[in-house]
């Protein structure tokens, strides 16, 4: 995708979507949550060469916190995978933030909807590459359907041949209302960086 910059940063934001899906309420013993195989890396192309790439995991498993059956009013957790942005733009001293959202959970039987409040939790990314940056993770964010921040990079040196990569997981949490009917309930969950 061909996307025009301003400035230092520019409008270049490319989301990864994957799907939340298999959240049974009811009579299930587990609450295991998988992710569509959407989570595949999307990289945006800059005029002057280069690119800014986020990749998003396409698995995602969330537990009760007692470990106990997943009813409304569950308490839910579960950790991503790796997320990584590699930052490959020639372009000295640029920035860029990552951000995540989430849409809200829908039932696959019965269409009943709910929106609860997932708060995600990044851990601190690890840098690789040959290219500098400084990464700094938000503290605990409140996700609603417009992109939240979870990590921001200044500072950051790279080129085509000098790229720096930074690789981070997300501890995502959040509780189903008591109002939640049994039902198989999916919900999409989007990275992007700009």
């Amino acid at each position: 995708m061909n996307s025009t910059r301003t400035g230092r940063r520019g409008p270049h934001a490319r989301p990864v979507a994957a799907m939340i899906g298999a959240l049974l309420l009811g009579g299930a013993t587990a609450a295991v949550v998988a992710l569509a195989p959407a989570g595949q890396a999307n990289a945006v192309t800059l005029p002057g060469g280069g690119s800014l790439t986020i990749t998003a995991p396409t698995a995602l498993t969330l537990t009760t916190s007692d470990a106990s059956p997943v009813r409304p009013g569950s308490n839910v957790t579960g950790t991503t995978g790796n997320i990584t942005v590699t930052d490959a733009r020639n372009d000295s001293l640029s920035n860029w933030d990552a951000s995540v959202s989430i849409k809200e959970f829908t039932g696959t039987r019965t269409g009943g909807t709910f929106a609860p409040d997932v708060k995600v939790i990044p851990t601190t990314a690890t840098l690789t590459g040959t290219g500098t940056a400084a990464v700094t993770p938000a503290q605990a964010t409140a996700l609603h359907g417009t992109p939240q921040p979870v990590q921001k990079a200044t500072q950051v040196t790279s080129t085509v041949a000098t790229p720096v990569t930074a690789t981070w997981t997300e501890t995502i949490q959040f509780t189903i209302p008591p109002t939640a009917l049994a039902d198989t309930y999916t919900a999409t969950l989007t990275h992007s960086v700009s």
